[in-house]
Parts: structure tokens; sequence; C-alpha cells
């Protein structure tokens, strides 16, 4: 039994496999009887055109030996045994394409199965762990997984996702297999060629063979030839087949081709449109597939509602596509056809996806504008009547720079790739503002630039693409950098019709109304509260177009937490989604605005609630008259951001930063975001006005304690060494001490980062982490003495001239000297418990082997442990 409530969810880890395992052993079911029922497609196609050709007597002979394969196909659900031992001996072709089949998959499987299970310890060795940090890696190690999807490697060594795989390889082994069954049966009624149809998704692999004859092989081509035939085949099926027809996924078929009966098909116009759409909608249905089996697999309720809201997302993006498609696709979706691709893609997908659910999701329907709006409007990006050379105009353009950005990067409609553009040069004119964004990859890697206009020729705000291109080193990658960069583009003019002061609405209604701290909490007073609310919810209706109600209050200390319902229509009977706004102060003057929860009625019923929650809460938090802020000599403290005026807290963030007097280089912030209780504060450190790095700083509240998240801090090379990491943290760390910030956070990963916040003196941030590191320590050391020992070897081996041997020699003992080091320092963790003051830290891991005058491209055992391995560290502030 488990020991306590978290490990529940270790429960869900298990039964969430089970059900995966299960989704495997149903589509390899499916194997045998999808061979049987695709033969059957192939012969009763061929006899099919037989009958409709007036050779019906024909058509009843060949088809007489069918019968029981025909009952076979169109029983019940079979079990796994009985689908291989019921299938009826009809045709030697039958049961060896089965067998071959369920090999390859039953094959892949137990690979993937394999791959599945390695996963799931992975995730089971943090049960061990506890509270928090158990549950944090353990989901951590399940979302890794879910990520990649269940895969298996080929013969080149690539990962390819066991869905798509499986189902490419039953769609060619079944075409093949119904093809077979038609040319065997086609061969038996004389018919010597078939015909190519044509389709509207044809690709630069079929077009050579549209609507040609073909002769079903060699003996028929020469028989059909020499009979004078016409028109003359463009050579056999075998000849096509070999040269890309049929492909996975390929939409072609053949039919038999009867002199005086039937007629080539029209070839018609070459329609690249048509492949390209169908291969958009193969990738649009892989991520639903992708965000499905997240859904169904999801260890916690927020992943799970995160997962159908991106499912949801990309449903709509599909039916989008199709509706711009249509005039590539052809008008009437073929046949479900009779193979594996139902079973293979349910994979690690939900079970309501394939029941009632799908039937609720069908009238799903997009928004109604073609392109997104980022909700900053391009107006906000022009310095209209302030100098555009002002530092305050600068900061505010910025800012609206990089609100478009991240309002982009993170709508998945938008920007599917999840790429990232960070903002990195604004450049003001009177009617012109130039912004230069970086590209960058999901893993932070820059491989390209795009550069907009933003202009103001009298007929309104526009913004115009200037430059887009990969960098040298990605040139691959130029494609994806101006199709984004287009995107982004669109997205922006389409934010046109908001208003430019749209972001910073206010409610008109002082959320002191609802305050009973200096008054007293009768009949009336509760009355007229609860009257502030209703006038509230009314006001953010009409300011932002999102339809709420209030529902109720209650009163807890100097708090009155406020009840709000959403409603996607007002004419709805039930809502979709419930918020909860704390107001804490007197009833003279409220002090903070917060949300409390927000959280869908049901789930994946309202996937806006959050953001409903923050914006009016945001806009309410405006009423609140802005009071003095800063102290102790910094213009804005810490407990200022979460209860002070948004614009005075990001004026004071601004001053705290770039005003500051750093030593040789300078900071200008991008922006200053706060949701809820967080802010996010991002931007670039510059050396003569050029930058040679950024970073992301994020600081949380809960109730009084206030945590510091160093997010992202990087440094072009050249710079490493130079002292601008350790002066512009230095200088936040004195104000957070001055603040009265309680803790900062890390996660040591990138670049020297491991290193670096080890000799910051950054601690572990739980246990797991030192053992961890310890554990990568150990294996270092052991390699080291391996090095060592392998260079005495060689020292030693009579080939090895004098000098080279004394060298081997001395860089053996250096070797064996860092390896006993490490050795004797984890003989002092094993005798010191944790939580002991004495317990090593990474700052003594850094030490470990470190040279008395150790210089900045020097590596020792240390080092090199805590550059390789990825930590969480805690520096505890006000403790």
């Amino acid at each position: 039994m488990f020991d306590d409530a978290p490990d529940q969810a270790w429960l869900q880890l298990e039964q969430a496999s089970r059900r995966a395992r299960q989704h495997l052993r149903e589509a390899l079911r499916q194997a045998v009887p999808a061979v049987a029922t695709a033969y059957m497609t192939g012969a009763d196609a061929l006899l099919a055109e037989l009958v409709n050709a007036g050779a019906e007597t024909t058509a009843n002979e060949l088809g007489a030996p069918l019968s029981p394969l025909q009952q076979y196909t169109t029983g019940g659900p079979l079990t796994f045994d009985q689908a291989a031992s019921d299938l009826p001996t009809v045709n030697a072709a039958v049961r060896e394409a089965a067998a071959d089949l369920m090999v390859d998959l039953d094959g892949a499987f137990t690979a993937a199965t394999a791959r599945l299970d390695r996963a799931i310890r992975e995730a089971s060795n943090q049960a061990g762990f506890t509270g928090l940090a158990r549950e944090t890696l353990r989901n951590a190690a399940w979302n890794r997984f879910l990520d990649r999807g269940l895969t298996i490697p080929d013969n080149q060594g690539r990962n390819l996702q066991l869905g798509s795989w499986a189902e490419a390889l039953c769609e060619t082994r079944l075409t093949q297999t119904a093809t077979d069954a038609y040319l065997e049966f086609a061969g038996q009624a004389g018919i010597e060629c078939v015909v190519v149809s044509v389709s509207l998704e044809r690709c630069t692999i079929c077009r050579p063979w549209e609507g040609r004859l073909l002769a079903t092989g060699d003996d028929a081509l020469t028989a059909y030839t020499r009979a004078g035939g016409r028109p003359v085949p463009k050579g056999t099926l075998a000849t096509a087949v070999a040269a890309g027809l049929f492909h996975p996924y390929c939409r072609h078929e053949v039919s038999a081709w009867m002199p005086g009966v039937t007629a080539l098909p029209d070839r018609g116009p070459d329609n690249p449109g048509g492949y390209a759409a169908a291969q958009r909608e193969r990738e649009i249905e892989r991520a639903i597939e992708k965000w499905e089996r997240k859904a169904d697999l999801a260890l916690t309720r927020l992943d799970r509602l995160s997962a159908s809201r991106r499912v949801n997302e990309w449903r709509a993006k599909l039916t989008e596509h199709r509706a711009v498609a249509s005039g590539f696709l052809a008008a009437a979706q073929p046949a479900e056809a009779p193979d594996l691709a139902a079973g293979l893609a349910a994979i690690f997908q939900s079970p309501s996806t394939r029941g009632a659910d799908t039937d609720r999701d069908a009238d799903f329907e997009p928004g109604t504008d073609a392109v997104p709006s980022l909700g900053v409007p391009p107006a906000a990006m022009l310095a209209g009547g302030d100098p555009p050379e002002d530092v305050r105009t600068l900061r505010r353009l910025r800012q609206a720079a990089s609100d478009a950005a991240d309002a982009f990067t993170s709508n998945p409609n938008l920007n599917p790739d999840d790429y990232l553009l960070r903002m990195t040069a604004v450049k003001a004119q009177p009617s012109r503002t130039a912004v230069t964004y970086q590209v960058l990859d999901e893993n932070d890697d820059p491989f390209g630039a795009i550069t907009v206009f933003v202009t103001d020729g009298g007929d309104g705000p526009e913004v115009t693409l200037s430059a887009a291109d990969a960098y040298q080193d990605y040139p691959t990658f130029a494609d994806d950098v101006r199709s984004l960069a287009t995107d982004f583009v669109d997205a922006w003019n389409a934010s046109s019709a908001a208003s430019p002061d749209e972001r910073v609405s206010t409610l008109g209604v002082d959320p002191a109304g609802v305050l009973f701290e200096g008054t007293s909490r009768d009949a009336r007073a509760v009355n007229y509260a609860r009257s502030v609310g209703e006038q509230a919810a009314e006001a953010y209706a009409d300011q932002f177009g999102d339809y709420v109600e209030f529902d109720d209050l209650t009163v807890v200390g100097t708090t009155t937490y406020v009840d709000f319902l959403h409603f996607p229509d007002p004419g709805d009977a039930e809502p979709a989604g419930r918020f909860r706004i704390g107001v804490t102060g007197t009833s003279d003057q409220a002090e903070t605005v917060e949300v409390t929860y927000a959280r869908a009625v049901n789930v994946g019923g309202d996937d806006r609630i959050d953001d409903i929650a923050a914006q009016f809460a945001d806009a309410w938090q405006r009423e609140v008259p802005a009071g003095a802020i800063g102290g102790r000599g910094y213009p804005v403290l810490a407990s200022d951001m979460f209860g002070g005026s948004l614009d005075a807290v990001r004026d004071g963030m601004y001053a705290l930063l770039e005003e500051h007097d750093y030593d040789g280089f300078t900071v200008e912030v991008a922006s200053a975001v706060r949701t809820g209780k967080r802010w996010k504060v991002k931007g670039d450190l510059l050396v003569d006005g050029v930058s040679v790095g950024s970073f992301e700083r994020s600081l949380e509240a809960d109730g009084d304690r206030i945590t510091v998240h160093h997010d992202f801090l990087s440094i072009e090379p050249e710079y490493h060494g130079s002292g601008i990491a350790t002066s512009f943290n230095r200088h936040l760390t004195d104000w957070y001490r001055a603040s009265g910030v309680e803790s900062i956070r890390v996660y040591a990963a990138l670049e020297a980062g491991g290193y670096a916040w080890a000799r910051a003196e950054f601690e572990w941030a739980w246990e797991s982490e030192a053992t961890k590191m310890f554990a990568a320590l150990t294996q270092t050391a052991t390699a080291y003495r391996s090095m060592a020992a392998a260079r005495r070897r060689q020292a030693a081996h009579r080939d090895t001239p004098p000098a080279s041997a004394a060298d081997l020699l001395a860089r053996a003992d250096e070797l064996e000297a860092q390896a006993q080091a490490a050795f004797a320092f984890l003989e002092r963790v094993d005798q010191t418990p944790w939580g002991d003051p004495n317990y090593p830290q990474p700052y003594d891991v850094s030490e470990i082997g470190r040279p008395a005058n150790a210089t900045r491209d020097q590596h020792w055992i240390g080092k090199e442990t805590l550059i390789a391995t990825s930590w969480h560290g805690v520096k505890w502030i006000n403790d």
C-alpha cells in the first residue's frame, strides 16, 4: 500500500500504462481480419466491374469460393487468438500476408512496449521522494514520454512514432493485398490491362502513372501488344509500383481495362495544391492524435484539461484547413478503407474520442476571424505625439512589441511548431517603427531573424515585413522563417480593430465597495457589496465582450471573495466556468485584487476561464489608487508588485533595471507582464548598445512569501567570464534582500549554468537533486580512474617513446588525483545526513579537484560534473 495521498497519482500512472497496453493489443488484434478485409475489397472491386460490364455469370463463378472469407470479414469482433485461428483457408496469399503483417506489428509493438516500460520505470523512480518534489519529477518524466509518444527505431536508427509507422505499414501492406487480390481475379477473368485512377491529391511520384494503361504482367503486356491492342500500355503495374505508385497514403487505385467498355480518364491539369493540402491535413491530424494521447494518459487534472484544450484548438484548425482547401481536395471523402487506420491511430488516444464525446465536439466551430488577433494593435507600436527618442516612449514600444510576440508564439493555431520570437531591437521615428525579432526553436536555439515595419501612411497603422531569413548555418530553415514571419504580420494586422488602450481598460467600479473592514456588516452593507459585484460583472462584459455574472461573495477577515460565472453566450442556461476574485483592504481603500481560483464547470467546457479571470482581476486592480511605492534606495520593491498600480510598478521595474550603474554594460527591459500573482520580466544585456545576452526573471507571491525564479540567462560565449552575469545578479540579489524576498530558485542547465550557479553558492532545492549529482560524480570519477589506467598501459607499451611515456604518466597521475579527490568527497557525503549544516552543497562539488589558480578555460572533475548534470537550486535570502 502507498503511504500517503500523493502516491494516488502513481496509481493513475499504472492505470494509464494498462490502458496503453490495451490499445496496443487491440491494434494488433485487428491485423488478421484487416488483411482478410483488404483481400475481399480487391476481389469485390473486380467482381463488381465484371457485373457492370455484363459478365455477371463469370463474376458469380469467380466469387463463389469467397463465401467463407466474406462471412469472416463481416462477423462480430474476434479475440486475439480467434482472429488467427478462425481465418478461412481460402487463399494462401491471405494467410501469408496476414502472418507477415502480424510478425512486423508484433515486433514493433514489442520494441515499443519496452520503451513504455522504461518510461514507467523512470516515472516510478520518483515515488520515493516526498511532497511536491516527487509529484513534480514523476509528472515531468511521464510528460516527457507523452511528448515523444510511443516510438520505435527504424533501420537507420531514427525514432519513429509507432502510430504513424504502423499506419503507414498497414496502409502499404493492405493496399498491396487488395491490389494482389484484384489482379488475381482479373487474371482469372482474362483481363490483361488495368487503368490507374486520377486523384486531386496526386503527388509528383504518382503523376506519371495517372490515367495510364498498365499491363498486369510481362506476359499480359506481350500478349496485348502482339494482338494490336490500343492504346499502348505505359508499362507493367509492377514497374509503376517499383517507381512509387501505391506508396503509403497513396489515393490511387486501378480498374479493369475492357476494350470497348471502359475509357481512359481525363488526367486534368497538375494540382500541386491538392497534395500539399492533403499533407497539411495529415500533419494536423498527427497533432490531434498527440494531444488526444496526452489528454487520455495525463496524470493530473490540469495536464488533462490543458491537453483537451489543445485537442479542440487543433480540431478547429482542421475544420478551417478543410474549408480553405476544399478547392484542392476531392468534394467527397473516400469511403473508409478496410485497414488498420482507426485501430492504429487509436494507440494512446482517449476512448472518449471514439465515442459520444466525438459527437459532442463535432459541432465545434472556429472563430469567425480567418486570422486570430494578437490583442496588440499596430497603433500601439507608433510613437504618436511622444518624442520617439524619449526613454518612456521606447519602453512603451518595447513592451508592445514583446506582447505581440508573446501572443503570437503562445497561440498554437498561429504557431503550431512552438517557435519563439524574441524582440531584439526597436527603432522609432515619428511615423514609423522598426522591430527586429530573433527566431528560436523549442530548445531556445536561434536560427533566424525577422524585421517588421509599423507605419501610418494616413490610412491607419499597418505592419509590413521588411526582412525574414534563416541564419547562414541554418539554410534549410529559410522557408520556416519566412512562413512564420508572414503569419506573424497577418495576425498583427488583424489586431487593428482593437483599441490601442484596450489592454489597460478599467471597470470603473471601485473594488473597495465589496469590503467591510471599517464598517458594519449589516444587511444593507451586504446588499451594497453584492450590487458592486454585479456592476463589476456588467462593466467587464461591456469592456471586454465576455459575458460574466456575479454569483456570490464571502468575507474572511479583511478579504472579500467575490464569485463570478462565465457564459460563452448570454442565453446559455448553465455557465461554462467560474472564478473567484479576492479583494483585500478596507471599505475606504482596497489594496489588492487577485484571482483566487478559476475553473471550468465541466471538463473541457471553458478553456478560456483562466485568461478571463486574470483579465478581470487586472482591470479591477487598476481602480486601486496608486500609492507610494519603492523604498530603501530602490524605485520599487518586490512587495509593491502584487498590490500597487500596474503602470507604476512597471515604471519602477524599468528604473530598477535600466538606470542602475553597471560596470561596462547596460540593461534594456523588453517587457514586464503580470498574470495573477506572478510577474515575468525579460530583457537584454548590452555592450555599446549591442545585445550580448538576454535574461528572464519571474516573481511569485504566496501570501506574504515572495519567491524569485531565475528562468533564463544567456551570455554570448565571447563575454563569458567578463563579469556581466555576476554584476547583474549581484544587483538583483541586493534588491531581493531589501525587498524581503524569501528565496531564489534556479534550474541550472543552460551552457555552464550548472557550474555558475554552484559558484554563486546556490544550494540543492531538495535531496534528490544532490543524490543525482553525486551519482554523476561517481560515474565521472570512475571514468577518470579508467582513463588513468589506460594512459599507464599506453606509457608502458614498448613502442611508446620515452618523452611521450613521461607525458602519459604525468597525465595519468593527474587523472588519478582527481578521481581520488572525488571519492574522498563521496565518503564525506556518506557520513553526513541530509539537513546537516555541513551537508555538501553545489559549491563544494565545484571545488573538487579545482587548481589553486584556476582560469576560466580550465576544467576539472567537479566543474565537468556540474556542467554535464542539470539540477534545481535555491538560495535563501530572507528565511
